[in-house]
C-alpha cells in the first residue's frame, strides 16, 4: 500500500553513497601516512648523514681542543635524538665513538633501509584492514541495495497504478477548465505523494548501487596494492639476507 511504502522509505538511512563507504578514506590514510613516515624517514638521514660525515671530519683531525669535544659530542647526542635506534656510544679512554664516525654512515643507511621497510610494513596493514573493510562495504551495500530496488520497484507499480486512475478520471473530462479541477482530487493529491515517494526510494537505490561501485573499485585498488607490496618486501627481505 502507499501508507507501507512510504514508511519503509522512512525507514531508510538517507545517507549519501559517500557516507555509506569509509574503506576510501582508510585506503587514502594508509597512503598518506606512508609518504609523511617517508618523507621523515629521507629527512632523517640526510641530517644524520651530514652529523656523521661531521664526525668522521673531526676524528680525522683530531680532538685537540674542548670545542671540537664538545661539538663531537654534541653531535652524538643529537644522532641518538634522530635515530635511538642506533643506540650511540663514546668509548670512556678514547672518547670517541665506539665503532667510529668512518663506519657511522654504513649504520644511518642500514637505519634508513630498516625504517623503510617498518614504514612499508605499516602501510600493509592498514592496506589490508581497508580492503577488509571494502570487502564489508560491498556485501553490506548490496544486501540493503537489493532491499531498495525491491521498494523500488514496488513505488513504480503503485505509482503506475495511481497515474492510470487518475489518467482515466481525466480522460472523462471535455472541458479544460474542468480538467484543472482534478488537481483538487484526492486521486491527485495521492499521485504526488507516490511521486515524491518515488524519487526516494530512487536516491535510495542510486546510492547503495553507487556506494557498492565505490566500495568495489577501492577493494580492487586495496588488493593491488597489496600485491604490489608483498613482492616490494619479499625482495627487500631477499636483499637483506643475501647481505647476511
Amino acid at each position: 500500500s502507499i501508507q507501507e511504502i512510504g514508511q519503509e522509505i522512512d525507514q531508510m538511512t538517507g545517507k549519501t553513497a559517500d557516507a555509506l563507504t569509509q574503506s576510501d578514506t582508510l585506503l587514502e590514510q594508509a597512503q598518506s601516512h606512508y609518504e609523511e613516515t617517508s618523507s621523515r624517514i629521507a629527512a632523517a638521514g640526510a641530517v644524520a648523514a651530514d652529523y656523521a660525515a661531521r664526525l668522521d671530519a673531526l676524528e680525522k683531525q683530531g680532538l685537540t681542543t674542548n670545542e671540537a669535544q664538545e661539538e663531537y659530542n654534541n653531535l652524538i647526542e643529537q644522532l641518538n635524538v634522530i635515530m635511538p635506534e642506533l643506540n650511540l656510544q663514546l668509548d670512556e679512554q678514547t672518547g670517541l665513538l665506539k665503532g667510529g664516525a668512518e663506519a657511522l654512515l654504513d649504520n644511518v643507511e642500514a637505519w634508513k633501509n630498516w625504517a623503510t621497510q617498518q614504514a612499508m610494513q605499516e602501510k600493509y596493514t592498514e592496506t589490508l584492514k581497508a580492503y577488509g573493510q571494502a570487502q564489508l562495504e560491498v556485501a553490506e551495500n548490496t544486501v540493503k541495495r537489493t532491499e531498495a530496488e525491491q521498494k523500488l520497484n514496488r513505488a513504480q507499480a503503485e505509482y503506475a497504478v495511481a497515474n492510470k486512475e487518475l489518467q482515466k478520471i481525466v480522460g472523462k473530462i471535455e472541458d479544460d477548465r474542468a480538467k484543472m479541477a482534478v488537481l483538487n482530487t484526492e486521486e491527485y493529491r495521492t499521485l504526488q505523494k507516490l511521486g515524491e515517494q518515488l524519487h526516494d526510494a530512487q536516491e535510495e537505490y542510486d546510492n547503495y548501487d553507487q556506494a557498492v561501485q565505490d566500495a568495489t573499485a577501492t577493494m580492487e585498488e586495496a588488493e593491488a596494492q597489496i600485491d604490489q607490496m608483498g613482492q616490494t618486501m619479499e625482495a627487500a627481505a631477499d636483499t637483506t639476507s643475501d647481505a647476511a
